[in-house]
């Protein structure tokens, strides 16, 4: 959903999936601009109900297609610039378009955060060994939940399902996430994931105060600390420019 901005205000365009979808009627959406696409798909894959296969063939087939239509919308209106583009975290071929044209995406994740880790400890699962899964065995992770109760697809190969958790579960350029959830209900996931979401300005502030770059950094702030404290006391430049100041002042 490319978002532009419209001076004191701002519009949004939402392009469907796929051609001739019935999910969204534009005449209920007037507030949004509708620009179809392109996603070559048959229609026994339409049909197929293999989700996990429409998928990956989604993200496959509509790379160039929306990069056509969004690079057709910003020049016929130069003007009103894309401000961002929010994609949803399955949709994962906008994110290589928007960066290629310099937009900055925002990640839409639709499912719960459990439901996100639970998927990322099936493939940790899958690489130590351990699928197909102990059918009473309690997953170390999550302890109310039995190995065979995590999620997994039977639409596919697991290397197919793998390709399509990897590829959406990357933030690759993401500047945001959007979650699906709140914290009164999913704290302890929350948590989870707010140890592995560190931001740009988190991880510098963090090199910054204990990491070994910013070690000369931080021996230049003592260094200053020191200089302040000195010019404070009496003699120093600060102390002695404060009593000019006071005089001044008096002297009126």
């Amino acid at each position: 959903m490319p978002v532009r901005s419209h001076k004191s205000n701002a519009s949004a365009g939402f392009l469907p999936s796929f051609q001739g979808s019935t999910l969204l009627n534009p005449s209920t959406h007037p507030e949004f601009t509708f620009f179809p696409i392109q996603d070559g798909l048959t229609a026994e894959e339409i049909s197929s109900g293999n989700v996990l296969a429409f998928l990956l063939a989604i993200n496959a087939n509509c790379k160039a297609s929306f990069r056509q239509c969004l690079t057709q919308v910003m020049e016929q209106e130069p003007d009103n610039k894309i401000t961002c583009a929010i994609r949803d975290d399955l949709m994962y071929f906008t994110e290589a378009v928007a960066k290629d044209l310099n937009i900055p995406n925002i990640m839409l994740r639709t499912s719960s955060v459990t439901n996100v880790l639970a998927r990322t400890a099936v493939l940790q699962l899958h690489s130590k060994g351990h699928i197909p899964f102990p059918v009473t065995e309690f997953s170390a992770r999550f302890s109310s939940l039995r190995f065979k109760d995590l999620p997994t697809s039977n639409f596919d190969t697991f290397e197919k399902y793998s390709e399509l958790v990897v590829n959406a579960f990357d933030v690759r350029t993401a500047s945001a996430m959007v979650w699906n959830t709140t914290d009164c209900l999913e704290q302890s996931s929350l948590a989870q994931i707010q140890q592995n979401s560190q931001g740009p300005i988190e991880k510098a502030t963090r090199t910054l105060m204990v990491g070994k770059e910013g070690e000369q950094t931080r021996q230049r702030a003592k260094d200053l600390k020191g200089k302040i404290k000195l010019s404070m006391k009496q003699g120093g430049s600060s102390y002695n420019s404060l009593n000019e100041l006071v005089d001044l002042i008096l002297s009126f």
